[in-house]
Protein backbone atom coordinates (compact mmCIF):
# COMPACT_ATOMS: atom_id res chain seq x y z
CA UNK A 1 0.00 0.00 0.00
CA UNK A 2 3.10 2.42 0.70
CA UNK A 3 4.59 1.66 -2.79
CA UNK A 4 1.14 2.60 -4.30
CA UNK A 5 0.79 5.83 -2.46
CA UNK A 6 4.40 6.86 -3.15
CA UNK A 7 3.97 6.49 -6.64
CA UNK A 8 0.89 7.82 -7.13
CA UNK A 9 2.62 11.03 -5.45
CA UNK A 10 5.37 10.69 -7.69
CA UNK A 11 3.31 10.40 -10.79
CA UNK A 12 0.64 13.26 -9.62
CA UNK A 13 2.61 15.24 -7.35
CA UNK A 14 0.04 14.52 -4.78
CA UNK A 15 0.40 14.99 -0.94
CA UNK A 16 -3.09 13.71 -1.13
CA UNK A 17 -2.37 10.56 -2.42
CA UNK A 18 -2.77 8.62 1.18
CA UNK A 19 -5.90 10.22 2.06
CA UNK A 20 -7.51 8.82 -1.11
CA UNK A 21 -5.85 5.24 -0.45
CA UNK A 22 -7.64 5.40 3.25
CA UNK A 23 -10.94 4.47 2.30
CA UNK A 24 -9.67 1.70 -0.67
CA UNK A 25 -9.58 -1.78 -0.66
CA UNK A 26 -5.90 -3.45 -1.63
CA UNK A 27 -7.46 -4.53 -4.90
CA UNK A 28 -8.49 -0.68 -5.80
CA UNK A 29 -4.80 0.00 -4.76
CA UNK A 30 -3.06 -2.82 -7.23
CA UNK A 31 -5.35 -1.42 -10.15
CA UNK A 32 -4.28 2.38 -9.06
CA UNK A 33 -0.78 1.52 -9.15
CA UNK A 34 -0.87 0.25 -12.52
CA UNK A 35 -2.75 3.19 -13.49
CA UNK A 36 -0.07 5.27 -11.83
CA UNK A 37 2.93 3.63 -14.05
CA UNK A 38 1.11 4.09 -17.00
CA UNK A 39 0.99 7.51 -16.07
CA UNK A 40 4.10 8.13 -15.44
CA UNK A 41 5.75 8.65 -18.05
CA UNK A 42 3.20 11.15 -19.56
CA UNK A 43 2.84 13.58 -16.61
CA UNK A 44 5.27 16.74 -16.65
CA UNK A 45 8.14 15.92 -15.02
CA UNK A 46 8.09 12.52 -14.26
CA UNK A 47 10.35 9.52 -16.02
CA UNK A 48 8.87 6.17 -15.91
CA UNK A 49 10.93 3.01 -16.05
CA UNK A 50 11.58 1.72 -19.33
CA UNK A 51 9.22 -0.94 -19.94
CA UNK A 52 6.98 -0.69 -16.71
CA UNK A 53 3.75 0.28 -18.79
CA UNK A 54 4.09 -2.55 -20.97
CA UNK A 55 4.50 -5.16 -17.91
CA UNK A 56 1.91 -3.75 -16.17
CA UNK A 57 -0.83 -3.10 -18.22
CA UNK A 58 -2.81 -6.11 -17.94
CA UNK A 59 -5.63 -8.14 -20.60
CA UNK A 60 -8.03 -6.19 -18.99
CA UNK A 61 -6.67 -2.69 -19.70
CA UNK A 62 -6.00 -4.01 -23.59
CA UNK A 63 -9.58 -5.08 -23.67
CA UNK A 64 -10.81 -1.74 -22.81
CA UNK A 65 -8.56 -0.01 -25.56
CA UNK A 66 -9.76 -1.88 -27.93
CA UNK A 67 -13.40 -1.57 -27.27
CA UNK A 68 -12.83 2.12 -26.68
CA UNK A 69 -10.89 2.23 -30.22
CA UNK A 70 -13.85 0.29 -32.07
CA UNK A 71 -16.39 2.52 -31.26
CA UNK A 72 -18.36 5.06 -33.67
CA UNK A 73 -19.34 8.24 -33.98
CA UNK A 74 -23.18 9.21 -34.45
CA UNK A 75 -24.16 9.51 -37.34
CA UNK A 76 -26.79 11.88 -36.56
CA UNK A 77 -23.94 14.18 -34.87
CA UNK A 78 -21.16 15.85 -36.24
CA UNK A 79 -19.09 14.53 -38.59
CA UNK A 80 -15.64 13.10 -37.04
CA UNK A 81 -12.86 15.35 -36.56
CA UNK A 82 -9.70 15.32 -38.22
CA UNK A 83 -6.89 14.39 -36.37
CA UNK A 84 -5.98 18.03 -36.52
CA UNK A 85 -8.75 19.21 -35.28
CA UNK A 86 -7.89 17.22 -31.69
CA UNK A 87 -5.83 19.02 -28.67
CA UNK A 88 -4.69 16.49 -26.55
CA UNK A 89 -2.43 19.17 -24.82
CA UNK A 90 -5.65 20.33 -23.11
CA UNK A 91 -5.57 17.15 -21.21
CA UNK A 92 -2.06 18.42 -19.37
CA UNK A 93 -3.61 21.52 -19.30
CA UNK A 94 -6.70 20.80 -16.99
CA UNK A 95 -4.60 18.71 -14.90
CA UNK A 96 -1.74 21.83 -14.65
CA UNK A 97 -5.27 24.26 -13.32
CA UNK A 98 -5.94 21.74 -10.57
CA UNK A 99 -1.80 22.67 -9.31
CA UNK A 100 -2.77 25.71 -9.86
CA UNK A 101 -5.91 26.27 -7.91
CA UNK A 102 -3.99 24.52 -5.15
CA UNK A 103 -1.34 26.12 -4.95
CA UNK A 104 -3.65 29.80 -4.65
CA UNK A 105 -5.27 27.57 -1.91
CA UNK A 106 -8.56 26.95 -3.60
CA UNK A 107 -10.43 23.45 -3.70
CA UNK A 108 -10.25 22.82 -7.16
CA UNK A 109 -13.43 21.16 -9.31
CA UNK A 110 -13.38 18.74 -12.55
CA UNK A 111 -16.48 18.15 -14.01
CA UNK A 112 -16.67 14.27 -16.06
CA UNK A 113 -20.13 13.38 -17.64
CA UNK A 114 -20.21 9.52 -17.67
CA UNK A 115 -22.17 8.28 -20.86
CA UNK A 116 -19.73 8.73 -24.22
CA UNK A 117 -17.46 11.33 -22.26
CA UNK A 118 -16.12 8.51 -19.82
CA UNK A 119 -17.65 5.09 -20.63
CA UNK A 120 -19.05 3.71 -24.45
CA UNK A 121 -22.43 3.37 -24.47
CA UNK A 122 -22.30 1.19 -27.02
CA UNK A 123 -21.16 -1.65 -24.67
CA UNK A 124 -25.03 -1.97 -23.59
CA UNK A 125 -26.44 -1.75 -26.86
CA UNK A 126 -23.76 -4.51 -28.41
CA UNK A 127 -25.43 -7.20 -25.76
CA UNK A 128 -28.75 -5.89 -26.16
CA UNK A 129 -28.57 -6.42 -29.94
CA UNK A 130 -26.67 -9.75 -29.55
CA UNK A 131 -29.60 -11.14 -26.82
CA UNK A 132 -32.19 -9.52 -29.18
CA UNK A 133 -30.91 -11.54 -32.18
CA UNK A 134 -30.76 -14.74 -29.93
CA UNK A 135 -34.00 -14.34 -28.77
CA UNK A 136 -36.08 -17.51 -30.68
CA UNK A 137 -39.68 -15.54 -31.33
CA UNK A 138 -37.43 -13.06 -33.28
CA UNK A 139 -36.04 -15.91 -35.04
CA UNK A 140 -38.71 -17.19 -36.21
CA UNK A 141 -39.94 -13.55 -37.38
CA UNK A 142 -36.42 -12.39 -39.22
CA UNK A 143 -34.53 -15.59 -39.53
CA UNK A 144 -31.46 -15.17 -41.16
CA UNK A 145 -31.33 -11.37 -40.96
CA UNK A 146 -30.31 -11.39 -37.37
CA UNK A 147 -27.21 -12.96 -38.21
CA UNK A 148 -25.83 -9.42 -38.80
CA UNK A 149 -26.71 -8.51 -35.67
CA UNK A 150 -25.25 -11.81 -33.59
CA UNK A 151 -21.92 -10.23 -32.53
CA UNK A 152 -22.56 -6.59 -33.02
CA UNK A 153 -19.05 -4.57 -34.39
CA UNK A 154 -18.71 -1.97 -32.05
CA UNK A 155 -17.49 -0.06 -34.59
CA UNK A 156 -20.40 0.18 -36.51
CA UNK A 157 -22.79 1.36 -33.23
CA UNK A 158 -23.88 4.74 -33.08
CA UNK A 159 -26.29 7.14 -30.83
CA UNK A 160 -28.84 5.92 -32.09
CA UNK A 161 -30.14 2.43 -32.08
CA UNK A 162 -31.90 2.87 -35.85
CA UNK A 163 -28.65 3.96 -37.30
CA UNK A 164 -26.54 1.22 -35.48
CA UNK A 165 -28.86 -1.87 -37.02
CA UNK A 166 -28.73 0.44 -40.86
CA UNK A 167 -24.94 0.24 -40.18
CA UNK A 168 -24.65 -3.67 -39.82
CA UNK A 169 -26.93 -3.79 -43.24
CA UNK A 170 -30.31 -4.27 -41.43
CA UNK A 171 -33.10 -2.96 -43.99
CA UNK A 172 -36.44 -4.68 -42.73
CA UNK A 173 -37.86 -1.61 -40.82
CA UNK A 174 -40.33 -3.65 -38.86
CA UNK A 175 -37.16 -5.59 -37.52
CA UNK A 176 -35.81 -1.90 -36.90
CA UNK A 177 -39.16 -0.77 -34.76
CA UNK A 178 -39.05 -3.90 -33.09
CA UNK A 179 -35.43 -4.31 -31.73
CA UNK A 180 -35.47 -0.34 -30.99
CA UNK A 181 -38.24 -0.90 -28.78
CA UNK A 182 -36.57 -4.08 -27.24
CA UNK A 183 -33.06 -1.78 -26.97
CA UNK A 184 -35.58 1.19 -25.16
CA UNK A 185 -37.02 -1.53 -22.48
CA UNK A 186 -33.43 -2.50 -21.59
CA UNK A 187 -30.65 0.19 -22.42
CA UNK A 188 -31.64 2.19 -19.16
CA UNK A 189 -31.42 -0.61 -16.68
CA UNK A 190 -28.94 -1.06 -14.07
CA UNK A 191 -28.27 -4.62 -15.09
CA UNK A 192 -26.89 -3.76 -18.12
CA UNK A 193 -25.43 -0.25 -17.08
CA UNK A 194 -22.28 -2.22 -16.14
CA UNK A 195 -21.54 -3.28 -19.94
CA UNK A 196 -19.70 -0.14 -20.93
CA UNK A 197 -16.20 -0.43 -21.04
CA UNK A 198 -14.18 2.68 -20.18
CA UNK A 199 -12.69 5.20 -23.03
CA UNK A 200 -9.16 4.96 -23.69
CA UNK A 201 -6.88 6.66 -20.49
CA UNK A 202 -10.23 7.46 -18.59
CA UNK A 203 -10.01 5.93 -15.59
CA UNK A 204 -6.19 6.84 -15.11
CA UNK A 205 -6.93 10.46 -15.66
CA UNK A 206 -9.85 10.69 -13.16
CA UNK A 207 -7.56 9.09 -10.39
CA UNK A 208 -4.76 11.37 -11.00
CA UNK A 209 -6.71 14.47 -10.88
CA UNK A 210 -8.69 13.16 -7.62
CA UNK A 211 -5.08 12.12 -6.40
CA UNK A 212 -3.65 15.44 -6.90
CA UNK A 213 -6.65 16.60 -4.56
CA UNK A 214 -9.47 17.81 -6.75
CA UNK A 215 -13.19 16.95 -5.83
CA UNK A 216 -14.51 15.10 -8.55
CA UNK A 217 -17.69 15.51 -10.16
CA UNK A 218 -19.27 12.78 -11.85
CA UNK A 219 -22.37 15.32 -13.96
CA UNK A 220 -24.89 12.82 -15.76
CA UNK A 221 -28.11 12.60 -17.34
CA UNK A 222 -28.77 9.49 -15.79
CA UNK A 223 -31.50 10.00 -13.65
CA UNK A 224 -32.01 8.28 -9.83
CA UNK A 225 -32.94 4.89 -10.83
CA UNK A 226 -30.12 4.51 -12.38
CA UNK A 227 -27.88 4.66 -9.44
CA UNK A 228 -27.00 0.94 -8.84
CA UNK A 229 -26.10 0.45 -11.98
CA UNK A 230 -24.03 3.93 -12.76
CA UNK A 231 -21.76 2.66 -9.26
CA UNK A 232 -21.58 -0.36 -10.20
CA UNK A 233 -20.56 0.46 -13.85
CA UNK A 234 -18.11 2.73 -12.49
CA UNK A 235 -16.87 0.00 -9.98
CA UNK A 236 -16.35 -2.22 -12.72
CA UNK A 237 -14.00 -0.07 -15.11
CA UNK A 238 -11.88 0.86 -11.70
CA UNK A 239 -13.20 4.93 -11.19
CA UNK A 240 -12.94 6.46 -8.31
CA UNK A 241 -15.93 5.00 -5.95
CA UNK A 242 -18.75 7.88 -5.07
CA UNK A 243 -18.20 8.75 -1.53
CA UNK A 244 -20.11 11.91 -0.72
CA UNK A 245 -16.81 13.58 -0.27
CA UNK A 246 -14.21 14.65 -2.84
CA UNK A 247 -16.06 12.03 -4.89
CA UNK A 248 -19.66 13.28 -6.23
CA UNK A 249 -22.29 11.52 -7.90
CA UNK A 250 -24.96 13.88 -9.47
CA UNK A 251 -28.19 12.04 -11.31
CA UNK A 252 -31.26 13.70 -12.51
CA UNK A 253 -34.28 13.09 -10.59
CA UNK A 254 -36.36 11.67 -12.92
CA UNK A 255 -35.92 10.67 -16.40
CA UNK A 256 -38.75 13.22 -17.57
CA UNK A 257 -36.35 16.31 -17.41
CA UNK A 258 -34.05 17.07 -19.93
CA UNK A 259 -30.13 16.61 -19.43
CA UNK A 260 -29.60 20.22 -20.35
CA UNK A 261 -31.84 21.46 -18.24
CA UNK A 262 -30.99 19.40 -15.00
CA UNK A 263 -27.03 20.13 -15.81
CA UNK A 264 -28.03 24.14 -15.97
CA UNK A 265 -29.47 23.74 -12.87
CA UNK A 266 -26.88 21.90 -11.03
CA UNK A 267 -24.03 23.72 -12.14
CA UNK A 268 -24.13 26.64 -10.01
CA UNK A 269 -24.78 24.50 -6.77
CA UNK A 270 -21.74 22.71 -7.62
CA UNK A 271 -19.86 25.29 -8.10
CA UNK A 272 -19.99 26.53 -4.82
CA UNK A 273 -18.15 24.01 -3.65
CA UNK A 274 -14.67 25.50 -4.83
CA UNK A 275 -13.80 26.49 -8.32
CA UNK A 276 -14.12 24.37 -11.37
CA UNK A 277 -11.26 24.63 -13.09
CA UNK A 278 -12.19 21.95 -16.25
CA UNK A 279 -14.60 19.45 -17.24
CA UNK A 280 -15.59 16.87 -20.16
CA UNK A 281 -18.38 16.26 -22.26
CA UNK A 282 -19.30 14.42 -25.18
CA UNK A 283 -22.42 16.89 -26.06
CA UNK A 284 -21.76 19.87 -27.81
CA UNK A 285 -24.98 21.78 -26.41
CA UNK A 286 -23.56 20.69 -22.89
CA UNK A 287 -20.12 21.48 -22.91
CA UNK A 288 -20.86 24.83 -24.09
CA UNK A 289 -23.39 25.00 -20.89
CA UNK A 290 -20.01 24.23 -18.70
CA UNK A 291 -18.45 27.36 -20.30
CA UNK A 292 -20.82 29.36 -20.18
CA UNK A 293 -21.29 28.89 -16.17
CA UNK A 294 -17.59 28.40 -15.82
CA UNK A 295 -15.85 31.01 -17.86
CA UNK A 296 -12.53 30.77 -17.17
CA UNK A 297 -12.51 27.11 -16.81
CA UNK A 298 -10.83 24.48 -19.37
CA UNK A 299 -14.03 22.85 -21.06
CA UNK A 300 -13.12 19.79 -23.31
CA UNK A 301 -15.27 17.93 -26.02
CA UNK A 302 -14.85 14.70 -25.94
CA UNK A 303 -15.56 13.91 -29.49
CA UNK A 304 -17.22 10.16 -29.14
CA UNK A 305 -21.00 10.26 -30.09
CA UNK A 306 -23.76 12.65 -29.34
CA UNK A 307 -27.26 13.01 -30.22
CA UNK A 308 -26.92 15.68 -33.25
CA UNK A 309 -29.44 18.01 -30.83
CA UNK A 310 -30.17 20.96 -32.82
CA UNK A 311 -30.33 25.16 -32.23
CA UNK A 312 -33.49 26.83 -32.76
CA UNK A 313 -33.16 27.26 -36.35
CA UNK A 314 -32.66 23.57 -36.73
CA UNK A 315 -28.57 23.91 -36.56
CA UNK A 316 -26.54 20.87 -35.19
CA UNK A 317 -25.19 22.21 -32.26
CA UNK A 318 -21.18 22.27 -32.22
CA UNK A 319 -18.85 23.47 -29.27
CA UNK A 320 -17.76 26.59 -29.07
CA UNK A 321 -14.70 27.48 -30.84
CA UNK A 322 -12.70 28.14 -28.04
CA UNK A 323 -13.10 24.57 -26.71
CA UNK A 324 -10.32 22.04 -27.47
CA UNK A 325 -11.51 18.80 -28.72
CA UNK A 326 -10.11 15.29 -27.64
CA UNK A 327 -10.74 11.70 -28.75
CA UNK A 328 -10.23 10.23 -25.52
CA UNK A 329 -7.52 10.67 -22.42
CA UNK A 330 -4.38 9.45 -24.03
CA UNK A 331 -1.88 12.56 -22.44
CA UNK A 332 0.03 13.58 -25.19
Amino acid sequence: MRVAIALLGLACGAAHAEGVFRDWSPGDAATLLRDAASLAGTLPGVEAKEGAQADLEGPSLRRLDAASRGAGRSSAGLAASPASRYAPQALRDALAAVDAAIAQGRKPIVLFDIDDTLVRASGRTRRILSEFAAEPEMRRKYGAELDKIASPDLAKLAYYVSDSLVNHGVTDAALIEEAGRYWEERFFSNSYLPEDPAIRGAVAYVKAALVKGTIVVYLTGRWEEMRPGTEAGLAKNGFPAPNGRDVLLFMKPTKAMKDSDYKDAKLPEIGRLGVVVAGFENEPKNVNLFKRHFPSGLMIFLDTAHSGSKDSEGRVIAPQASIPWVPDFTLP
